[in-house]
């Protein structure tokens, strides 16, 4: 049997967070180049699929790993599409591998479920903040420190989701959301708990998100919609095959302005 050492080093050890130019990245296979600064993430791969028509031209693709990527130009910008697959873990990998690489501003786009009744199938939600209930924000920060948006970026989200709303009648809601690693350990008594504080809604990847961009000094925000309510006697969720493509397009679209606008500050 071999014998245990007790006088290993952190220097024994290799490096992860190194970034070589010319070695693609471990799990995403890009390089420095393939990645532009502004990012879309979601974490479902066919969504990325649906975004990537909506791109002027397509630069640099690739699919592997169960992660769908996408970059090209929309408009005046350049654009990149991720998808992050299900859970802070996975989507901490993607954040981190994009911003070795160039990266620098982040939205979500995904789906959250609501927990307060005044919340409704089809409206959005912009968090401000969220409650770290997922385990990975552990291995960045103490547990007192808070996710968070970052202030510029959600300023212009706010502002463009606003402008949306009054053209198109829809609700949002701006406030703290949840993150969790458990979807089906979301109890009631775990969701009554977070919804007397106040707490929007849940989702599975924001909380990582806020987290490494204030660690890493990185411009994000999310955008999320609503596509169930837990509270007893409303339609606890809607398959995401059932959310019109228009309505997609439309927060794509919301989100190229955003780019826009932050890049031109």
């Amino acid at each position: 049997m071999p014998k245990l050492s007790n006088s290993l080093s952190p220097d024994s050890f290799v490096n992860k967070t190194k970034v070589e130019d010319k070695i693609p990245q471990f799990h995403l296979s890009c390089k420095k180049g393939d990645i532009a600064e502004n990012v879309i993430l979601s974490g479902d791969p066919q969504r990325i699929e649906l975004f990537s028509n909506f791109l002027d031209e397509i630069s640099w693709s690739y699919r592997g790993r169960g992660f769908v990527l996408f970059t090209g130009k929309c408009r005046k910008i350049n654009l990149t599409l991720a998808s992050t697959g299900i859970g802070a873990p996975s989507t901490a990998i993607v954040i981190e591998e994009l911003a070795n690489v160039g990266a620098k501003n982040f939205i979500r786009v995904g789906t959250t479920g609501a927990i307060q009744p005044f919340i409704e199938i089809g409206d959005f939600v912009l968090p401000i903040a969220c409650y770290k209930g997922e385990g990975t924000s552990k291995y960045y920060v103490p547990p007192e420190y808070p996710a968070v948006a970052t202030y510029d970026l959600f300023n212009l989200l706010v502002k463009h989701v606003y402008e949306y709303s009054l053209k198109n009648k829809i609700n949002y809601h701006v406030g703290i959301v949840a993150t969790n690693d458990a979807f089906y350990r979301e109890t009631p008594d775990l969701l009554a708990k977070l919804a007397n504080l106040n707490i929007l809604s849940l989702d599975m990847e924001t909380s990582i998100l806020f987290t490494i961009g204030s660690v890493k000094r990185l411009s994000v925000s999310s955008l999320l919609y609503v596509n169930g309510n837990l509270i007893k006697g409303r339609e606890p969720f809607i398959d995401a095959s059932r959310i019109s493509k228009n309505v997609w397009r439309d927060i794509f679209n919301i989100v190229v302005n955003v780019f826009e606008e932050h890049t031109s500050l």
